[in-house]
């Protein structure tokens, strides 16, 4: 809820629940195929002039939430972000690999325009789908949630009772939350997690809960 002039009140983290993990994603910062609107998938682009500002600016902004740990998908602009961020923090920073984006096949690195254009019924067959969505030659939004399940179950192990910053991908981001509250994937569903915020996900109690989507925006 906002204050009377307009402003959002300082996000205060919930508590790490016992024995488990408090997790909080975020997004990479904008690169040069983002401003292109290119398919990136598996492949990588560098982060922009304006991405690297805005990377730092989020660590002086996250640096209150008092993380512990960052851990990032080991692709570069994941790498990257993590560690101008970093630069604020100054904390262990982890790689892992199971973070990385969805793999696009044969549709990295082309224009979401071109693909809009000239494969839009195969787009919309494939998309259709749900959780089975799947690129051609690429993997399913079902793998990328058990892959990326697994990796935060792993770290929770590892990790009990920190508060641990994971830097990762937008495909990446909607598998956890969308999975995590039951959405279908269904093209029909209005789109839940904005961009350039931070989400919140707890581990305990047996598995991975949603805590908080759109907790805090990243300007």
């Amino acid at each position: 809820m906002k204050d009377e002039d307009g402003n959002e009140p300082p996000l205060v983290l919930p508590p790490t629940p016992a024995g488990g993990t408090l997790f909080g994603l975020i997004r990479h910062a904008p690169t040069l195929w983002n401003d292109q609107k290119r398919i990136q998938g598996k492949g990588d682009s560098p982060l922009t002039e304006k991405g690297i500002g805005r990377a730092r600016r989020w660590g002086e902004l996250l640096k209150p939430l008092d993380w512990e740990t960052i851990v990032t998908s080991d692709q570069g602009r994941s790498r990257h972000t993590a560690e101008l961020v970093n630069q604020a923090l100054n904390l262990p920073l982890v790689q892992e690999p199971r973070l990385r984006e969805q793999n696009w096949g044969d549709w990295e690195g082309l224009a979401l325009e071109t693909i809009l254009r000239e494969k839009s019924e195969e787009l919309a067959q494939r998309l259709a789908a749900g959780w089975g969505f799947r690129p051609p030659g690429g993997e399913s939004r079902e793998e990328v949630w058990q892959r990326g399940c697994q990796a935060l179950t792993d770290m929770a192990g590892a990790l009990p009772g920190r508060k641990v910053l994971v830097i990762t991908h937008g495909g990446m981001i909607r598998a956890l939350t969308y999975r995590l509250i039951d959405r279908h994937f269904d093209p029909a569903e209005p789109a839940l997690v904005e961009k350039r915020h931070l989400h919140l996900i707890a581990a305990g109690n047996g598995g991975l809960h949603l805590n908080r989507i759109n907790a805090l925006r990243l300007p």
